[in-house]
């Protein structure tokens, strides 16, 4: 059982970071006015289905970690 938790977890955590590297980087510029916003898209409306994908596999991964822990006492 502890094997199939730990394989579970490090193929979880592996897809975490692929997800998490194939998303765009989004650019901070402190210094632009929130007028220059004005009319773009928001953080949600681009590239929904990988960032749902990212917070799914994340929250998959804790998942797995609770048990994973609960399963060691």
């Amino acid at each position: 059982m502890q094997t199939i938790l730990i394989t579970l977890t490090i193929v979880a955590a592996l897809v975490l970071i692929l997800l998490v590297s194939l998303l765009p980087r989004e650019s901070q510029q402190f210094y632009r006015d929130t007028n220059t916003s004005i009319g773009k898209s928001g953080y949600w409306e681009t590239h929904l289905a990988k960032k749902i994908l990212v917070l799914l596999a994340s929250l998959a991964l804790i998942v797995l970690m609770i048990f994973f822990m609960i399963q060691s006492i």
